[in-house]
């Protein structure tokens, strides 16, 4: 269960928080920071999660759900060893860029776009 929420939230979150980022930053610059920071430390911790979920595992894990019902489409995530490896580099990757570009980027101006 607790697999099937990290494999959706693994995309998703980050997907949504960044719509609040020039939100967050219009108060100020330090919590939009904090708060990419924090997403960002959350993504990783939530695909390194999916790791255990794998092992001893043969098929992938499949989830989905509904998602425009009267036309019949639904929305679905695919988890075997190769997409949690990538979502894990990608993720981590993500987290150390994030930390790095606080201070590399902090004179920039239009920083937030």
């Amino acid at each position: 269960m607790l697999s099937d929420v990290s494999s959706w939230l693994v995309w998703i979150l980050p997907l949504i928080s960044s719509l609040f980022v020039p939100l967050i930053a219009r108060f100020s610059e330090k919590a939009r920071n904090y708060f990419v920071l924090i997403i960002s430390l959350i993504t990783s911790v939530l695909a390194f999660s999916l790791v255990p979920a794998l092992f001893g595992v043969e098929e992938a894990i499949t989830a989905s759900a509904v998602w425009m019902p009267s036309a019949g489409i639904n929305a679905g995530v695919f988890i075997d060893p190769l997409s949690v490896l990538f979502a894990v580099l990608v993720a981590f990757f993500g987290l150390i860029i994030a930390i790095y570009s606080q201070s590399y980027m902090k004179e920039e101006e239009g920083l937030t776009r």
